[in-house]
């Protein structure tokens, strides 16, 4: 009788011991690298700021240090000494990595990492995989080969745009009381001015493409975008942009910047506005041209370069485009989307919904003899019975 009882108590001790070693194995075994393990790349550059120990390389594959990463997008990151497990609230949720394991958890998903997370400095900090890290925390990745220099910008990843939102997006050009260079183009400051005074007023905020992210926050929104980039967005715009503290959008020939003394700005008077805080510079293409005069690949060239341009000048990827003269069709809206997550045209009197075409986005259009009575309607429009 004993020795039955002891043949049926074997498979179940057995069967523990085989589920206490799986549970084992399922927990990443921590990997550690020391200096010499790695070795140094080109600079990194997160939302604008370059990290201080660029890119490590470490059989083939660019890793960075996540504390690194964390200062440049001004988020604390936390970690308790001796834990292996790291991360950082983002974007209203929380990154989460743990040393050894190649899985780094967002947004209730998982994305799969190159290779395992490693602790570096004693276990005080993480190193990942930096582009499998862009992938999963919802940041755009760009590689500059030229310069051995990546660019990773948060407003330029493949993030969700919440639907159903209206957000009226305002076309402006040049900014001149002498109506020049003629009147279509251009709003006087005086008329600008008391718009934008109207619309803090009644509680309208204006923000960027890249805000569209958590356009929930904002109870009106309104995107104000200025094409092509004019000398006098610097001498009358940028005053009135750091009175009211607000924030606006210069879709700019990147052609354009490179010339000194025109009627345009150039590229000093570019970063002093980007500088402001307040000024979000995205692509007009390299030359103002209507692509839909271009071949595809003379139109892909258009995207690429100016894309890659705006990038090295400010740090960050753009992620939305103005179509030269409003010209786009279907396939160049595909191509487009390719290179930017938003496009927008010309005019057209209603507002831009969060469910509609990101690559067809229209725009409300003052001009120099626009009434305020005018620009109201259109702005109200977007928020009946607010």
């Amino acid at each position: 009788m004993r020795s039955d009882l002891t043949g049926r108590r074997l498979p179940f001790r057995l069967l523990c011991l085989v589920l206490m070693i799986a549970l084992l194995c399922s927990f990443p075994v921590p990997v550690r690298a020391e200096e010499t393990d790695m070795e140094p790349g080109g600079p990194v550059t997160f939302d604008g700021v370059e990290l201080p120990s660029g890119a490590l390389y470490r059989d083939g594959l660019a890793y960075v240090r996540l504390s690194e990463v964390a200062d440049a997008l001004g988020v604390p990151l936390d970690h308790a000494e001796g834990s292996e497990e790291f991360g950082f609230a983002w974007r209203k949720d929380y990154v989460a990595l743990r040393s050894g394991s190649n899985v780094l958890r967002y947004l209730e998903e998982d994305t799969t990492l190159a290779s395992p997370a490693i602790l570096w400095e004693d276990g005080a900090d993480l190193l990942v995989p930096v582009e499998d890290f862009c992938a999963g925390a919802q940041i755009g990745y760009l590689y500059d080969k030229k310069y051995d220099h990546i660019y990773c910008t948060p407003g330029a990843g493949a993030w969700e745009v919440p639907s159903g939102y209206n957000v009226p997006v305002v076309m402006y050009h040049s900014v001149s009381s002498s109506g020049w260079p003629n009147d279509k183009v251009c709003v006087t400051p005086q008329c600008l001015e008391s718009q934008i005074s109207w619309l803090l007023k009644h509680g309208f905020t204006p923000i960027w493409f890249e805000d569209l992210k958590h356009v929930e926050d904002y109870e009106k929104p309104v995107i104000l975008t200025f094409d092509d980039g004019w000398r006098n967005n610097y001498t009358n715009l940028l005053p009135i942009v750091k009175k009211y503290q607000i924030k606006v959008t210069i879709f700019v020939v990147c052609s354009y910047l490179e010339k000194q003394g025109g009627n345009h700005l150039d590229k000093e008077q570019a970063l002093e506005m980007y500088e402001s805080g307040y000024v979000s510079f995205q692509s007009h293409m390299v030359k103002h041209v209507d692509l839909r005069l271009y071949s595809p690949e003379q139109q892909e060239k258009q995207m690429a370069r100016s894309r890659l341009y705006l990038t090295r000048l400010f740090g960050k990827e753009p992620c939305a485009m103005a179509y030269p003269y409003g010209g786009s069709n279907k396939k160049i809206e595909r191509l487009a989307q390719q290179y930017y997550r938003f496009a927008v045209k010309m005019a057209r009197s209603r507002a831009y919904n969060t469910s509609d075409n990101p690559m067809r986005i229209w725009r409300f259009y003052p001009q120099k003899n626009t009434p305020l009575r005018q620009f109201k309607g259109w702005i109200n429009s977007a928020f009946p019975g607010a």
